[in-house]
């Protein structure tokens, strides 16, 4: 018998999930890598519209700040 392995995925849904676990994550500026600095714009010292307008556009149920950014980010005094 020369059988070869094989997996079979069963992508149907398990049951419903909901529409507050998806959200944007956007972290203050200065303290993350490349990817969320590209969004502000230095010379203006403000986001970037382009950035905030798909932000808008995209209507996040929530915005977190999340993993240890929390233990050390003052978010009374923002």
């Amino acid at each position: 018998m020369n059988s070869q392995p094989s997996i079979t995925i069963d992508a149907t849904p398990q049951f419903e999930l909901s529409p507050h676990l998806y959200m944007q994550f956007m972290e203050p500026l200065g303290v993350t890598d490349g990817s969320v600095e590209a969004a502000w714009d230095h010379q203006a010292g403000d986001w970037r519209p382009d950035v905030v307008e798909v932000t808008r556009q995209l209507a996040p149920g929530m915005v977190r700040w999340g993993g240890c950014l929390s233990s050390y980010y003052r978010w009374e005094e923002a």
